[in-house]
């Protein structure tokens, strides 16, 4: 890749935020759901949205866990609060509180801080890494193949 590792990072700390966003879609569908008769046509179609929903935030998560680690990954998920409350007041014109503001501030603060780069190597590097190691020949392998592939130019040389 020839992407800095500061703009591959933003781009990955976009794509596991908007992973979030997408997830919190799952309280929409949930609470317009929650709003119909139990098996009526309109509870169907909602409860179907939020299976569709959790569905394609899988297959985001997946992707995500290639680039971060689990426990930074998982972390980031405490933005869904920030998102809970970007929902309650515009879609549902709930009242928040400034307790609710301010928890939900701290928790994001703890977002921003996980996501600062450290002294360790952070997990944006390691997909570069995989990245340059996997292509060999112009071919991306997975992870054990592009080893073996490696490990085969290597012993051939």
């Amino acid at each position: 890749m020839n992407q800095k590792p500061s703009t591959t990072r933003i781009k990955n700390i976009l794509l596991l935020q908007g992973a979030v966003a997408v997830y919190s879609l799952t309280t929409i569908c949930a609470r317009f759901a929650s709003a119909e008769k139990l098996l009526s046509p309109r509870f169907i179609l909602f409860f179907g949205l939020e299976i569709v929903v959790l569905g394609i935030y899988a297959i985001l998560w997946q992707q995500i866990l290639k680039v971060f680690d689990v426990s930074i990954a998982y972390c980031n998920r405490a933005a869904y609060l920030l998102w809970g409350i970007l929902w309650s007041l515009t879609l549902f014109r709930e009242s928040v509180g400034i307790k609710q503001l301010l928890g939900v501030a701290v928790v994001i603060a703890g977002v921003v801080i996980l996501n600062l780069p450290g002294e360790e190597e952070n997990s944006s590097d390691k997909l570069d890494i995989i990245e340059e190691d996997a292509e060999v020949d112009g071919v991306i392998e997975e992870d054990t193949e592009a080893e073996d592939v490696i490990e085969d130019k290597e012993a051939d040389a």
